[in-house]
């Protein structure tokens, strides 16, 4: 999946994300600001990575460890703020030692 918008910054953080919809979602919060919403679902694994490229470059620009849900084993979800992503992008999960696309 691509968005659009500016990148400003280099990616560091990931914040907490809903974990419905699975897949990526644009949501806003509180005081309009909009983040990209990653959830995904990975049976045994104790850790998941959220990896960013930026297309026009070719190149991953961030490997951000999601957020894992306690109650929810498996789940993992992370938001990140839409203004820190860039131009255009795509994404990868990688957990187990593998990377792979989203089922979702």
């Amino acid at each position: 999946m691509s968005g659009s918008g500016r990148h400003t910054k280099q990616i560091e953080m990931i914040l907490v994300g809903n974990t419905a919809p699975l897949g990526v979602s644009c949501v806003k919060e509180e005081f309009c600001k909009e983040f990209y919403n990653f959830a995904v679902f990975v049976p045994g694994a104790s850790e998941c990575e959220l990896k960013i490229y930026d297309l026009d470059k070719g190149e991953a620009v961030a490997s951000l460890s999601l957020p894992r849900l306690v109650k929810q084993p498996g789940m993992f979800a992370g938001a990140v703020p839409k203004d820190e992503m860039p131009g255009r992008w795509g994404y990868r999960y990688a957990a187990g030692g593998r990377e792979f696309v989203d089922p979702y």
